[in-house]
């Protein structure tokens, strides 16, 4: 109805009432059964971690982070059941998962530049210090903006990391560009795969798994003939 205050008490009051309950149903997207096993296997170079001992303190080969659009809790039930999260009495959540909005806030304030010297676009940081606490912590970034993830790749690349980023929508092309390589899945828009360097065309996260070992393999395979 136009003109109508939609969110007024008035309103719902006529079109609320006297109403029937039918029922209720829910939708659900798993993820892949083998997705953990991967997981863990890039991460800590094996499929069950709790072979290495301590799985609460593990040193991760390649560390995995979620930064997504969706809810909180859905990307943290999703990270724990993938193997990103590894839940324990003594973790602490609120540095391990949060918001966009809460990252911004724990980092404090920070300024985009262009480099001179090389055209790119940096980020500088109030609180270097914040930011490096932050990111050794957190595994899980929801309700993530464009910038939220600029923000992430950038602070780590200039910290000397490496970033592989996956993503398949119009809001993760910058991610894309910015990351050292970017992985775009077969059924992400063009706008995506054009940001990224490789296209997963089977949407197995195995691939990116795979492309991990080949990399790493054809680097040590180069730098072995450089020093024959």
């Amino acid at each position: 109805m136009k003109g109508v205050d939609e969110d007024s008490l008035e309103y719902r009051n006529v079109f609320e009432s006297n109403l029937i309950y039918l029922g209720t149903f829910g939708l659900q997207d798993p993820i892949r059964k083998e997705v953990k096993g991967q997981i863990n296997t890039m991460m800590y170079g094996e499929e069950d971690p709790q072979l290495l001992g301590d799985v609460n303190d593990p040193k991760p080969h390649v560390i995995v982070k979620m930064v997504t659009g969706d809810h909180l809790s859905t990307a943290t039930k999703i990270a724990i059941d993938a193997g990103i999260i590894v839940p324990s009495d003594d973790i602490n959540m609120d540095d391990v998962a949060m918001t966009g909005e809460q990252f911004r806030e724990k980092i404090g304030l920070f300024e985009v530049y262009t480099d001179e010297n090389n055209g790119m676009e940096c980020i500088r940081f109030e609180n270097e210090k914040a930011f490096k606490k932050i990111n050794k912590k957190v595994r899980v970034i929801a309700r993530a903006s464009p910038i939220d993830k600029f923000i992430l790749i950038r602070g780590i690349q200039q910290e000397s990391g490496l970033i592989g980023m996956a993503g398949d929508s119009i809001a993760d092309a910058v991610a894309l560009k910015t990351a050292n390589v970017g992985f775009c899945m077969g059924t992400g828009c063009d706008v995506a795969k054009d940001s990224s360097d490789l296209i997963i065309v089977d949407n197995n996260f195995a691939s990116i798994l795979r492309s991990i070992k080949w990399g790493r393999a054809m680097f040590e395979n180069s730098r072995k003939f450089i020093v024959f």
